[in-house]
């Protein structure tokens, strides 16, 4: 106790750290977000270059009509995804809300039962799309050629078998990064994209099984990274368990409250893209949309897609953690990090695109189809400005769905991929040709622009002057710095620092001795814990820790990415007679009214309350 007495005085504040703990302090959290989007990103790219490679294969040696074919399926695909995809959002979200309240029972009853749903939800839509294939086709295109037709008919029912494999593919992946296995889903695209390539060209050089062998060839490529991913479960230490004897429907309305909110961007693309195509079609016929194909749906755009997907789905599962652990000046970091690494990213994209655009669309056509050609580079073009106009409301609409907003995440989805593209593209379309097309794609991506300030302006009835002014919380969310004290943590000096100012804190708050006494203790033995035995020899690791007093909530959250340590399993696993041993460890556990334990993102977090 006489180091805690002799703590000097003065008025330390809740977030009282030095210079160098306020320049690092964000760095434990940055780095997770920074990791993860740059796999996220990486995947994805992988992931959806599998598109770009039936593309290409189908416009070199299958001709335009197949690419157009594409172009008619592509609606329907989308949309059978968003369908089958929704649960896959909403399971995240849930999952890493629960994964930052260290609640690992909840996580895999969710994910158990969410397995269950999604496997027997995508068998009924694949039977859906193999089925009624035929009518969608008849009243969606009538106006396109029989082979069109056909071939545009042999690729949907082919693809309808690939949501069998799809139904647990993207909900596994989704969930490793939080099982600290993130990499796998990198892996598991590229088998994707490499046995999509080598299906394709067997197809057709060997098979010649024209547009329905080439769905087949995906529906293979599917399989292999399903077998892939469920080696995850092989690996020792996995905290994802499937608990058949543990279902509960009643999380299922809440998944889908949230991952409406997630696949609400693919939806009203999906309807934004069938708009177009009928525009199109009666402004130019099929030529019109085998280049907006080309541009688009799974050719050039390929990686602006990927980059606003990685943007929402990082964001998202990230804020969600934030939010869990109830952190306002986390979230705007989330915030601040999702804006800056997705423009910079697509910057880099854009000027890529816009500079190359007519080389990049040949790569998906024949030699004798310079017109559509010469369209598509136009329509990449206006679609680069479109989207710098947007990306940042993808960052936005991401925080809102890790924090709860669902139904606001509808009406910008809504609104900036649905309804202001479609409108704007059909109006100025219909009444000027091709020009207005192009010239509604630039008014809808300032309209979504917009929104990024309207929204959170109504809500917090002010206008958004600075990051913080995006966030839309509730009051009683954010707390007050007379609420909590933070430190970040390198050495047993800083340990000791913090768990003396902590001491002080609760001293000045008025707090009973016990609880002053035994915070100070926490601090010192399990952030000390870490530092001396989580690093290593070669150290560089860093403990944060919160000290949170308010209202009846009286707890600690101490995060580091150091080795993995339960300390309440420890404890049970090294029990002895000896009243001395682990005593540090024994003192805590026996104080504390819940300790709670889980590491996701390669980072250790650890719930002491009182």
């Amino acid at each position: 106790m006489k180091r805690w007495q002799k703590a000097e005085g003065g008025n330390i504040c809740a977030m009282n750290k030095d210079k160098r703990m306020d320049k690092n302090e964000a760095q434990l959290g940055d780095g997770v977000f920074k990791k993860m989007f740059l796999v996220t990103l990486a995947g994805m790219i992988v992931s959806l270059l599998t598109n770009v490679v039936d593309s290409i294969v189908t416009g070199q040696f299958l001709g335009s009509k197949a690419v157009a074919a594409m172009g008619m399926v592509a609606p329907v695909i989308t949309l059978s995804n968003v369908v089958t995809g929704f649960l896959v959002v909403g399971t995240s979200q849930l999952c890493a809300r629960n994964f930052g309240k260290a609640n690992l029972r909840k996580v895999n009853q969710i994910f158990s039962t969410m397995t269950v749903c999604s496997f027997l939800l995508c068998t009924l839509v694949g039977a859906a799309v193999f089925f009624l294939s035929p009518h969608y086709l008849a009243a969606a295109a009538g106006v396109a050629d029989a082979e069109t037709l056909r071939m545009s008919l042999d690729y949907l029912q082919g693809y309808a078998f690939f949501l069998l494999p799809m139904s647990l593919v993207p909900l596994l992946s989704s969930l490793m990064a939080l099982d600290n296995d993130q990499k796998r889903s990198l892996v598991c695209a590229w088998i994707v994209l490499i046995s999509d390539v080598v299906l394709d060209l067997l197809n057709v050089f060997v098979f010649h099984g024209g547009m329905l062998g080439m769905a087949l060839a995906t529906v293979f490529s599917g399989c292999l990274a399903l077998f892939w991913l469920l080696l995850h479960f092989r690996q020792p230490g996995h905290l994802l368990e499937f608990t058949p004897h543990d279902l509960y429907l009643g999380d299922l309305g809440a998944v889908l409250a949230y991952g409406m909110a997630g696949i609400m961007p693919m939806l009203m693309i999906s309807l934004n893209n069938l708009c177009i195509n009928l525009v199109l079609l009666r402004i130019d016929g099929t030529d019109a949309v085998a280049a907006w194909f080309v541009a688009g749906g799974a050719g050039a755009f390929c990686l602006v897609f990927s980059l606003i997907g990685s943007v929402q789905g990082t964001t998202e599962i990230v804020a969600g953690l934030a939010y869990g652990e109830e952190d306002a000046s986390g979230l705007e970091r989330v915030l601040k990090n999702s804006l800056s690494l997705s423009c910079r990213a697509y910057l880099a994209m854009g000027l890529i695109l816009f500079a190359f655009a007519h080389p990049i669309a040949g790569i998906f056509l024949d030699g004798s189809s310079a017109g559509i050609q010469q369209m598509a580079a136009t329509f990449i073009r206006f679609m680069t400005l479109q989207y710098a106009m947007t990306i940042a409301c993808y960052s936005l609409t991401g925080i809102l769905a890790g924090t709860g907003h669902v139904r606001l995440n509808y009406i910008f989805s809504l609104l900036r991929d649905g309804i202001f593209p479609s409108l704007c593209v059909a109006a100025l379309g219909l009444m000027l040709g091709l020009p207005g097309v192009y010239a509604g794609l630039l008014l809808s991506g300032a309209l979504s622009l917009c929104l990024v300030f309207l929204i959170p302006g109504l809500m917090n009835r002010k206008f958004p002057r600075r990051l913080r002014d995006l966030l839309i919380l509730p009051e009683s969310f954010a707390l007050l710095p007379s609420e909590c004290f933070e430190a970040t943590v390198y050495s047993m000096e800083d340990v000791v620092k913090a768990s003396e100012q902590a001491y002080k804190f609760c001293r000045d708050k008025g707090e009973k001795a016990r609880t002053t006494y035994s915070f100070a203790l926490f601090i010192e033995e399990m952030a000390g814990n870490a530092v001396t035995h989580g690093f290593g020899e070669e150290g560089g690791g860093r403990v944060e820790v919160k000290l949170i007093l308010k209202e009846e909530k009286r707890m600690i959250r101490l995060k580091d990415n150091g080795k993995p340590f339960d300390p309440v399993e420890w404890l049970e696993k090294n029990r002895s007679k000896d009243p001395l041993r682990n005593l540090g460890i024994r003192m805590v556990v026996a104080r504390a009214k819940e300790v709670q334990y889980i590491r996701t993102m390669e980072i250790n977090h650890l719930i002491i309350s009182l």
